[in-house]
């Protein structure tokens, strides 16, 4: 049921012009983000015997946190040197390694 939506939004997508526009960029990235999760829940679906996605969970909102972590561990500097950065990635895993 879903690839069909999918696939008809894209269909859309496709087809969609806004008037007075040349490139609309936000219409190349629905498609890309429609492309992206079929393909990678096809993957999914083969490879393990998930039945369903929790779409709403794929973003960067984990990556962010860590960096914001990281970030504390380090003094908040914005632009760490490599050794500042790798010192404080390490206590970040290490203290998620040993968290109850």
């Amino acid at each position: 049921a879903h690839k069909s939506f999918f696939e008809s939004c894209l269909t859309v997508l496709k087809c969609l012009t806004v008037l007075g526009a040349k490139n609309v960029l936000f219409v190349k990235g629905w498609r890309l983000a429609i492309s992206c999760i079929s393909q990678l829940w096809q993957h999914i679906k083969e490879s393990t015997d998930a039945r369903f996605m929790f779409t709403s969970r794929i973003n960067q909102d984990v990556v962010e946190n860590l960096f914001s972590t990281i970030r504390r561990k380090g003094g908040f500097r914005e632009n760490p040197s490599a050794k500042e950065f790798r010192c404080a990635f390490r206590m970040v895993m290490v203290a998620e390694l040993i968290k109850p």
